[in-house]
């Protein structure tokens, strides 16, 4: 059997939202393009967000 780490344990924090809004349909398009606009930033990691598309 090979030395080194054999095993790995992960731990993560993940934002959740407690309180959601509901999007309008009419809104959908303009905030789908900010969060890839956001996601697209070199320094940004995650986007979370509490929105609800109605």
């Amino acid at each position: 059997k090979a030395a080194g780490v054999t095993e790995f344990t992960v731990a993560e924090l993940t934002m959740l939202a407690q309180n959601h809004i509901e999007l309008p349909e009419d809104a959908q398009a303009q905030f789908e393009k900010l969060i890839d606009a956001l996601e697209d930033l070199e320094d940004v990691q995650q986007v979370y967000h509490n929105v609800e598309f109605v």
